[in-house]
This record gives structure tokens, C-alpha cells and sequence, in this order.
């Protein structure tokens, strides 16, 4: 019996980021991104660094989704 993968949601637009992501971490995962998701705002950049930019995005959309990002 096969295991379904695990549902990521990348907080970027960037298809490109996307499949990189999707190619590090393989068949277990299914990996996504904003492209599609309309729905969801663009998150304000307000951090310093890229880590923090990439924590308030990931919070945000994870709250908003209340999945995995």
C-alpha cells in the first residue's frame, strides 16, 4: 500500500523556487505555490533578512490555510 504525499505550500509566487523545492525533496512531498491561489493576499516584506521575510510569509499563508507551508 502506497502512502500519499505530503502536502507543502510554498508562500511564494515563483514557479521557479517551486520546482527547486519540489526537486530537493521528491515523491513524498507534492509541493505548491501561490500562483494559483488568487485568493491569498501578498504578504508585506518587512523583515531584514530573507529568513525572516520567509517566516511571515510562511506564518501568514499558514494561517490563512491552516496547512503546511
Amino acid at each position: 500500500m502506497s502512502q500519499l504525499p505530503t502536502r507543502l505550500l510554498i508562500a511564494t509566487r515563483n514557479a521557479n523556487k517551486t520546482q527547486e523545492i519540489q526537486a530537493m525533496l521528491g515523491d513524498a512531498w507534492e509541493v505548491s505555490d501561490l500562483t494559483d491561489r488568487d485568493d491569498l493576499p501578498e504578504v508585506e516584506e518587512t523583515g531584514e533578512t530573507f529568513e525572516e521575510n520567509a517566516s511571515l510569509k510562511a506564518v501568514q499563508i499558514s494561517q490563512l490555510t491552516g496547512g503546511l507551508v
